[in-house]
């Protein structure tokens, strides 16, 4: 399912991006433009980032691991990956602190959730060893967020 911004007349549009060149000019897509389109609109991706069908390469996905089959007591990380990309759209692309924009030098990219069986651990840490190698095979870096600590172990 594929959510949009719908514009005056009812269509689709596709926000408008953040684009930055690098000093070897390479342009790296950044997050959705605050400025023209308000932070809680739109699909929810790390920081507003684009996806990574829609760039060309990837340095570093993003991507979520709801995942909490691996304790007994205390589940709840599962709900992780949702909360984070929700809770990160009020990061900005410029840190005035370290006057540094960390989007600018590197693609970085949201990759959605690995799904792993909740009722197999064994074959959720297949899946999910599976999905990050799968993410990783054409030398990108990956972040896992959310998920127990059983996702550690592939």
């Amino acid at each position: 399912m594929s959510r949009a911004i719908l514009g005056r007349k009812g269509e689709s549009v596709e926000p408008e991006r953040i684009v930055e060149t690098t000093a070897d000019g390479q342009e790296r897509v950044g997050p959705v433009n605050a400025a023209l389109t308000p932070r809680w609109v739109g699909p929810a991706t790390f920081a507003r980032l684009p996806r990574t069908d829609q760039v060309d390469h990837t340095d570093i996905a993003v991507v979520g691991i709801p995942f909490d089959s691996g304790v007994s007591y205390r589940s709840g990380a599962r709900f992780g990956p949702n909360h984070v990309r929700e809770s990160s759209r009020l990061l900005r692309p410029y840190n005035p602190a370290q006057n540094h924009s960390p989007f600018a030098h590197l693609q970085v990219a949201d990759a959605g959730d690995l799904v792993g069986n909740p009722f197999d651990i064994k074959d959720a840490i297949s899946a999910i060893e599976t999905g990050a190698l799968e993410l990783m095979g054409s030398d990108t870096k990956i972040v896992a967020i959310g998920g127990d600590h059983t996702i550690a172990l592939p």
